[in-house]
């Protein structure tokens, strides 16, 4: 039978994303699979479903912050207790277009489902660093496993303003190199890495995406599964038909 596969659809401004990104990137357990990390915009995937942000929800967003502290505990997961800095930083500019960001958008009336929003939403631009991890799986996509590593770390260990290139450019230099990380830094703005980055975005929200983190699981039987959240990874390793030990299975 075939190897099982995961695909898991990441943003670097998702703690979620963090959280499941490490378990799956450090766990012996999941060797047993082949794993394919996928950059897309989860400001696109929450546009597009009229999905509220957690912090724009009364009392949720105070809970979240709580939950990711104790999952991060629980799996001894590396994570800063405050948020980092700029949080929650603009992944997209109010609505995903392919190929083209609008931050025009901003200034339509709001609606009940999504309220103004803040000031610096309307001059940010979208995520360069998203646009440059999108790059770099152009140009070596069995890359974008260090890469997620060293970006998370600097947003959700270490605290920095990872949407800046001051930041995200020397966590991709520790990853991949100097000579890819600067052609992926170089790239960000291409055609191709937009068109790529909207791409994923379009095939995340095909594949059921409404949130993050998601996952697209295909086990040895050829059977495949969509699942959502940190806290259903124990469904997606059932799904797999990964040998766990009994530490892991206490905790998922």
């Amino acid at each position: 039978m075939a190897r099982p596969k995961l695909t898991i659809y990441l943003d670097a401004v998702s703690p979620f994303g963090y959280l499941a990104f490490y378990t799956i990137y450090n766990s012996a357990l999941f060797k047993q699979c082949d794993v394919k990390y996928v950059p897309i915009l989860l400001g696109g995937v929450m546009k597009a479903c009229n999905n509220t942000p957690p912090l724009r929800i009364k009392n949720k967003d105070k809970f979240i912050n709580k939950d990711r502290l104790r999952w991060a505990k629980s799996f001894n997961i590396p994570i800063s207790e405050t948020t980092p800095e700029g949080f929650p930083t603009n992944t997209v500019s109010v609505r995903l277009i392919p190929n083209s960001f609008s931050p025009a958008a901003a200034l339509a009336p709001p609606s009940r489902f999504h309220p103004p929003p803040k000031p610096h939403a309307v001059t940010d631009p979208p995520s360069q660093t998203q646009r440059a991890l999108a790059a770099l799986e152009l140009a070596s996509p069995d890359k974008l496993g260090a890469a997620f590593a060293e970006v998370y770390k600097a947003y959700w260990v270490e605290g920095k303003p990872v949407e800046k290139p001051e930041v995200f450019g020397p966590a991709l230099e520790r990853a991949v190199g100097k000579e890819l990380a600067k052609k992926a830094v170089d790239a960000l703005g291409s055609a191709e890495a937009k068109s790529q980055l909207s791409k994923n975005t379009d095939k995340a929200l095909a594949d059921g995406a409404f949130g993050m983190p998601w996952y697209m699981a295909t086990n040895a039987k050829g059977e495949t599964e969509g699942f959502f959240g940190f806290d259903h990874l124990g469904q997606v390793i059932e799904h797999l038909g990964l040998e766990r030990g009994d530490s892991l299975r206490s905790m998922l």
